[in-house]
């Protein structure tokens, strides 16, 4: 039986079609779906927080589950095929989260990032590398350190602290703590009066007075407030912001190894002239 030109067209076509549609599904269907996610918790928090993430279809590898917050890329902790742990980026900004696996996406709800609050009257908030901390505690005092105004409060973890000062040529008084509000402080040391930022972190102290180039930090109290007596002295709450460089508080000056900023609530005191 001889076949018409128009029927082995047909059959030609029909055979490239089925072709085509096994090749497709051979090359890129390998049976797993995209990832799924189905809840997280927390939905919101600063840079920083554990995220878990609940859902199906996630890799047990963890370097294999491609984690971002509105774009930014996550670092995750840990994994299952229905379970992961990631740490929302320090610079993340209120988004949803997307998941990849092996090339295949799936997106879930948003989570929002929330400002790092503090809990107590007094406080240290600085950023150092995209990451927030503050340092906080319920008593900021300490008698005025020779001839700096100086507060220190506590940090995460045993022996962290982080410390505010402005040093000058004299003793420290009351008077003088009075006439910072509404002043701005250079870091620079040579100077009569000058800031200084400290932070001590797995028992290594930075300082911004390790660092020779201070061009264009500052540090400026916007209030100054009567806060009682502590130690015999007058006491002041000071309320600024400060943005400085820091370095390893070890040897000579030395290029800065960091870039911080921050706002504070302390405790300053001055003896009466």
């Amino acid at each position: 039986m001889q076949l018409t030109s128009r029927r082995l067209l047909q059959l030609s076509v029909l055979l490239l079609m089925s072709f085509t549609v096994q090749f497709s599904s051979c090359s890129s269907d390998d049976g797993q779906p995209a990832p799924q996610i189905t809840s997280i918790t927390p939905a919101s928090g600063p840079g920083g927080t554990l995220v878990t993430i609940q859902g199906n279809g996630f890799s047990t590898n963890p370097l294999k589950n491609y984690v971002k917050f509105n774009g930014r890329a996550a670092i995750v902790q840990y994994s299952t095929e229905n379970i992961i742990v990631v740490q929302a980026p320090f610079e993340g900004t209120t988004g949803a989260i997307t998941i990849a696996v092996d090339e295949k996406e799936g997106s879930g709800q948003v989570f929002t990032f929330a400002e790092l609050q503090a809990k107590g009257p007094y406080y240290i908030k600085f950023k150092v590398n995209g990451e927030w901390n503050i340092y906080q505690g319920l008593d900021a005092g300490s008698a005025s350190c020779g001839d700096c105004a100086c507060s220190s409060l506590p940090g995460p973890g045993e022996e962290n602290t982080a410390d505010v000062s402005i040093c000058q040529l004299g003793f420290v008084t009351a008077e003088m703590i009075t006439a910072f509000r509404n002043k701005t402080f250079t870091f620079d040391l040579s100077t009569s009066q000058h800031g200084s930022f400290g932070i001590k972190r797995n028992n290594i102290r930075y300082w911004s007075g390790r660092v020779y180039d201070q061009v264009g930090s500052t540090l400026t109290i916007n209030d100054v407030i009567p806060d009682g007596t502590f130690d015999g002295a007058k006491a002041f709450k000071i309320i600024g912001t400060f943005s400085c460089k820091v370095a390893v508080n070890s040897g000579s000056p030395v290029p800065s190894t960091s870039i911080t900023n921050g706002t504070f609530v302390v405790r300053f005191t001055g003896f009466l002239d």
